[in-house]
């Protein structure tokens, strides 16, 4: 039993499948916001901070360590690199004038008003809006390497459409909190950038294209405000 386990576990799929999974029920317990400040007793401001630190600590480091360690591979073998640069500007070229368009509408809505930004106060302080979006960034960068990166590499043994399938469903139920809309956002982006980041073998321009997509979702209900 003991050595079935082993073998089991010394597969990377599994080990992939095995972290996701418990990411995916830590999440909701131990790294939202409302949870948070409940936890540590401090402000808004703070515990959205700290969610974007754990994100970036659940996300990114402890699954880059396992990269590196666990698998003997390199980051740049799931994603974190500068491949295919120039491509991935066009890609961001072709989406942000439509992502602009369709973020200023969706931020008049009252759902999004609501939720967004995740600390309210920093829409009456720029200094603190300035130093949340980078915490934000951190965040992107987390969550970008977890799902384009480190699941659909990780599984791609699976097949390409086996693992952004996964990847999507999981950030999909990640989203369970926010408005519908972006909920049904979430679903199609998870299909649409999990394909182009494996395409383009880089996470760098879906990183830059979350993190712009939550900077003008602050600033747009800021500004509806």
């Amino acid at each position: 039993m003991k050595q079935k386990i082993k073998e089991f576990l010394s597969v990377k799929e599994n080990r992939v499948l095995i972290y996701t999974t418990v990411i995916t029920g830590i999440y909701p317990l131990l790294m939202i916001p409302a949870k948070i400040r409940l936890m540590f007793s401090v402000t808004e401001y703070y515990s959205v901070m700290i969610h974007y630190s754990l994100v970036f600590i659940f996300f990114f480091i402890i699954p880059a360590v396992i990269v590196k360690y666990a698998f003997k591979e390199k980051l740049t073998e799931f994603g974190f690199n500068f491949n295919n640069v120039n491509k991935g500007i066009k890609f961001i070229l072709i989406v942000l004038p439509v992502l602009i368009l369709s973020l200023w509408l969706s931020s008049s809505q009252p759902a999004f008003q609501k939720e967004y930004p995740l600390a309210k106060i920093i829409m009456k302080d720029y200094k603190l809006f300035i130093v949340m979006e980078f915490f934000y960034l951190l965040y992107y960068i987390g969550w970008e390497f977890l799902f384009r990166g480190f699941i659909i590499n990780g599984l791609k043994r699976y097949g390409l459409i086996f693992g952004i399938a996964f990847e999507t469903s999981i950030s999909t139920i990640l989203h369970y909190t926010k408005p519908g809309g972006e909920i049904i956002l979430a679903l199609i982006a998870g299909f649409i950038l999990g394909y182009y980041a494996y395409k383009y073998r880089t996470i760098w321009f879906v990183v830059f294209i979350h993190w712009t997509v939550g900077i003008l979702m602050d600033l747009f209900v800021t500004l509806h405000r």
